[in-house]
């Protein structure tokens, strides 16, 4: 399995968040207007492979691209990368 890149998307960063909405709408999902943060994974030549985002203490609007699904991905954004970022920013919730 390779090693993929997660990091935080700047609101202001068009490129990215053009694959992001590419992704998800591959996937049938359109990206929620209320988001606090967004991220997404790369891949080794910086293509959005997935991506994840909250809201307050809610998570929202994951995708994984359907090349990449099946490589366990959205458990990195879910489990390893996106709770930090809720409990670092909004104190200690119960997601």
């Amino acid at each position: 399995m390779s090693e993929y890149t997660i990091s935080q998307v700047c609101p202001t960063d068009r490129t990215v968040l053009a694959q992001i909405d590419a992704l998800l709408q591959q996937e049938g999902i359109r990206r929620d207007g209320n988001l606090d943060y967004i991220c997404a994974m790369f891949d080794e030549e910086y293509n959005v492979i997935g991506t994840g985002s909250c809201f307050g203490n809610t998570l929202r609007c994951f995708a994984v691209s359907s090349a990449h699904q099946g490589e366990g991905l959205l458990n990195q954004i879910i489990v390893a990368h996106l709770p930090n970022v809720v409990l670092h920013d909004s104190g200690p919730y119960i997601i």
